[in-house]
């Protein structure tokens, strides 16, 4: 598991606070993500802290492109 040790703490959201900032999924989906974040390769955009589950929303829109293969196609 990668961990980025380099997140501000003024990126890191709660999941609701997320979900009305625009991140373009719902809550039970996001939540979704989190539970299986070590299979599905959304780990770096999670920061868990006690029982709160933080959002890093720019490592998760960077991992979503990726997925995506956005990256790819905007380099080319």
């Amino acid at each position: 598991m990668q961990v980025n040790a380099t997140v501000k703490a003024e990126r890191l959201l709660s999941i609701k606070q997320a979900i009305e900032q625009g991140i373009y999924i719902n809550e039970s989906g996001l939540r979704w993500l989190v539970f299986n974040k070590l299979t599905n390769g959304y780990a770096s955009a999670f920061l868990k802290v006690g029982r709160r589950v933080l959002v890093d929303p720019d490592e998760f829109i960077r991992i979503t492109k990726q997925k995506n293969g956005i990256e790819a196609r905007d380099a080319a």
